[in-house]
């Protein structure tokens, strides 16, 4: 699997006559990942979602939108967003909703039609059962230690501060990224080449939005560049912003 985290601006464009919408991938697919339909798990503006690039007599690889993730991220065709790509494991279950890949076509009648899923709220004595609090999944070191060495000691130290405002949290990856989950995700933090990505969901974004007016931010994701000093005190207080939010049932 190629293991590179592609990101990238792009306008979403309408599939002529119908109701659907998509965004062109501006990379070479099979020189990229040397095959012609990858499997990737994809952020736009922040939310996540597991889909397909296909190339459907399109002049270039593609994954949809449909319309109840615009709805999510209060986009429409003409409009830009952010987006990541990650080649994803097809072996893995799907996390959310995957696009049917028929540019121009309506859903064959006998497919399901799916929404994005719902985080499942549990309580905290279930999750226990699960796995014991501040369990590090062995994929979050994996995804650490995968990182160059130059930014490991930044993510660790995202870790710890997110460790101390949630110390109920459960770790894992979620969407190709580490996350910190408490009945539902909280956030998600990631490596890019000039950036962490850090992901508090649109709430905590519009909430903090002072605070980030300094930052490029999208529904439900910040940007930090590495080349500025990184506000861990900022995420420590999100991410407590996000557990008393959670606790609340918000």
């Amino acid at each position: 699997m190629n293991p590179k985290t592609y990101e990238f601006t792009a306008e979403i464009k309408k599939v002529t006559d119908l109701d659907g919408a998509y965004i062109e991938f501006p990379y070479d697919v099979k020189e990229e990942f040397g095959k012609g339909r990858v499997p990737v798990t994809a952020t736009f503006d922040g939310l996540a979602y597991d889909g397909s690039l296909v190339r459907m007599k399109t002049p270039c690889h593609i994954i949809g939108l449909r319309k109840d993730i615009r709805a999510g991220i209060g986009k429409q065709p003409g409009d830009t967003i952010q987006v990541t790509i990650q080649e994803r494991d097809p072996k893995q279950p799907k996390a959310n909703a995957v696009y049917s890949g028929k540019v121009g076509k309506k859903s064959d009648s006998k497919t399901k039609q799916k929404t994005i899923a719902k985080p499942k709220t549990t309580s905290k004595a279930a999750a226990s059962k699960k796995a014991p609090a501040n369990s590090e999944d062995a994929a979050v070191e994996a995804y650490l230690n995968a990182q160059p060495l130059e930014r490991q000691g930044i993510l660790r130290k995202v870790q710890q501060v997110i460790r101390q405002a949630a110390p109920d949290a459960l770790e894992k990856i979620s969407y190709g990224m580490p996350t910190f989950w408490q009945g539902k995700n909280l956030v998600h933090f990631a490596n890019f080449k000039n950036h962490l990505g850090f992901y508090p969901t649109p709430p905590a974004i519009e909430h903090f939005a002072q605070e980030l007016a300094d930052f490029k931010t999208s529904k439900g994701a910040v940007q930090f560049p590495y080349a500025k000093e990184i506000p861990y005190d900022l995420i420590e207080e999100i991410t407590r912003w996000q557990v008393a939010r959670q606790i609340k049932g918000e």
